[in-house]
């Protein structure tokens, strides 16, 4: 594992704002082990373009390549 704080998403939350262009995006996350899946930490809204939305799904569908089909290590749970 790296030395980046890692917090888990427990939550994800998409929204427009038609009007404005925008698409929104809210990530509840975990801040620690013992959290609750149930109760996560409310994320901020985070706006992108249109640009900016086509440009992050490409980067995780690289990620996703990247991964390949194998099965992670730890059942894919997420570590702090």
């Amino acid at each position: 594992m790296s030395d980046i704080d890692i917090f888990p998403v427990a939550q994800t939350t998409t929204r427009m704002i038609e009007d404005e262009g925008l698409i929104l995006l809210k990530f509840d996350f975990l801040a620690s082990p013992m959290q609750s899946p149930d109760r996560p930490n409310p994320g901020r809204n985070y706006a992108l373009t249109r640009t900016q939305a086509e440009s992050l799904i490409q980067q995780i569908q690289r990620a996703l390549q990247k991964l390949g089909s194998a099965s992670p290590p730890n059942n894919g749970d997420p570590k702090h």
